[in-house]
């Protein structure tokens, strides 16, 4: 099966990519074992799927030049059918440019989903940088827009903004001219009192836009309870589970949401995925090398393995099916 071949294949991920030039914090190191061993749990009481090769959608990753050649041997190696990706950090060997980006879409038809480049790098004009990509018209998603990003010292700095910023009204614009999915970059827990302040604007903007999908990626560090009352109020938030698993949350430094207990989906997190089955995406956010590596591999098998928890339709909405949808994506097999 093929979270057996996975198994296998962690053990060697490390050989596959060189690094990045960004220095390494406890946040982004990849787990010195391929698997994280927390204390086992009782199993689901609910009917699991059987373990079958469900297709994978990354709806949201990043990736630098020294990634280029490794993107589709690993989507190969974890069963990825597709990727949204962007050109989303800059690296010993620079940034991969937008034209460059389109480029290695287009030897990937269908596999990877170019999306609109939205971080701008030394001397690029934000502006400029975007209306550039739209023009191009062979982009087929917007990455995240950072509204709150806590930073991390010597490689990425700390970001806040509002959603009535005028750089933000621009993104939000082009996305509603396209139909893309809006995705949002809110680390809710991390921004501590201020959060309350992001929410009431996110909320405003879910009703300003009530036909128009947004997405929190990370799940937006919230918890359950936060999340079903955000799902049950307004029919277009959606989340994306990058982040959210003890791959990460074991060697992070921020607050991320955990919907695990143990090896298996917390009680909560799977009922209310059940309940809701076309508002979770699946995705990863790999960035630098060390994501795309054996970090990328060990999360998705503990995704894999959670799928088995979950109803066989609901599996196929997370994996695939509701990134399809909403990025009106072609069907993958």
């Amino acid at each position: 099966m093929q979270i057996r071949k996975l198994l296998l294949t962690l053990g060697i991920g490390v050989i596959l990519i060189g690094a990045c030039a960004a220095p390494s914090t406890p946040e982004e190191v990849p787990p010195q074992t391929s698997e994280p061993t927390p204390a086992a749990t009782a199993p689901p009481s609910s009917t699991p799927t059987p373990e079958v090769d469900i297709p994978i959608i990354d709806a949201h990753s990043q990736f630098c030049p020294e990634n280029l050649d490794k993107v589709i041997p690993l989507m190969d190696l974890g069963g990825v059918a597709c990727t949204i990706l962007s050109s989303g950090v800059t690296s010993a060997k620079g940034t991969i440019t937008p034209e460059e980006l389109v480029s290695f879409a287009s030897d990937y038809p269908g596999r990877i989903i170019p999306a609109v480049r939205i971080k701008v790098r030394k001397n690029e004009n934000y502006y400029d940088l975007l209306e550039k990509q739209m023009n191009m018209n062979q982009h087929g998603a917007m990455a995240e827009v950072l509204i709150y990003h806590k930073g991390k010292a010597g490689v990425a700095p700390k970001i806040v903004a509002h959603l009535n910023d005028e750089n933000v009204q621009a993104a939000l614009n082009y996305a509603l001219d396209k139909e893309w999915p809006f995705v949002l970059h809110i680390e809710f827990a991390d921004a501590g009192s201020q959060g309350s302040e992001f929410m009431t604007e996110l909320e405003a903007l879910l009703i300003q836009y009530p036909k128009h999908p947004f997405v929190l990626i990370h799940m937006g560090q919230l918890s359950h309870v936060t999340a079903r009352q955000l799902i049950e109020a307004h029919p277009n938030i959606y989340f994306i589970t990058s982040h959210s698993n003890p791959i990460v949350v074991d060697k992070g430094t921020k607050l991320w949401t955990n919907m695990f207990d143990g090896d298996y989906l917390s009680t909560d997190w799977r009922e209310l995925m059940i309940e809701h089955p076309d508002r979770f995406i699946l995705g990863f956010d790999m960035v630098w090398s060390w994501d795309w590596d054996r970090f990328y591999l060990s999360q998705i098998t503990v995704w894999r393995k959670a799928m088995t928890e979950l109803p066989l339709e609901v599996a196929h909405a997370f994996a695939h099916s509701n990134a399809e949808r909403l990025w009106h994506l072609p069907p993958v097999k």
